[in-house]
């Protein structure tokens, strides 16, 4: 090997691992290994007053509460639970169907489904049915009564 040709200068370890081609610009880049991800840490800010927060708890290591100690201690409450909301078309008319039809029995099963209320709404796919059969136990209108599959009765 002859000792006049240049060579190139040797390269720190560390950059040389993260060093990659960029197949956009054709450039070495310097960051992560391609195909990894770093998570972007988002500041947890307070509520009432806005100073920013740890998400974890030093001495519990739990989630903080959206309020700072100082706005807990203030009275700075959290927003109390939403009303519950009024029913919708679909979920209407699934309580008037269950009103009028009494509770089917078939094969050992009892109760309402997402797939027997279609019978009786068509149009309606059997998932929002069940979405809103689950809204309405949820609301207390109706009761879950079994599952696999999900089955609902309506409550008195």
């Amino acid at each position: 090997m002859p000792e006049d040709l240049p060579t190139a200068p040797a390269e720190p370890a560390a950059q040389r691992d993260t060093a990659t081609t960029s197949t956009v610009t054709g450039r070495d880049t310097v960051g992560p290994p391609a195909g990894t991800t770093t998570p972007v840490q988002v500041p947890k800010l307070c509520r009432g007053c806005g100073e920013q927060m740890p998400t974890i708890c030093a001495g519990c290591s739990r989630k903080t509460t959206a309020y700072c100690r100082r706005c807990l201690q203030d009275g700075h409450q959290p927003a109390p639970a939403r009303q519950p909301r009024p029913l919708d078309g679909l979920e209407q008319a699934i309580t008037a169907v269950m009103r009028v039809h009494p509770l089917p029995r078939f094969g050992g099963i009892t109760g309402w489904t997402a797939g027997r209320l279609g019978v009786h709404l068509p149009g309606h796919p059997p998932t929002r049915i069940r979405t809103a059969l689950r809204r309405l136990a949820a609301a207390g209108t109706a009761a879950l009564i079994g599952d696999d599959p999900d089955r609902f009765r309506l409550t008195d």
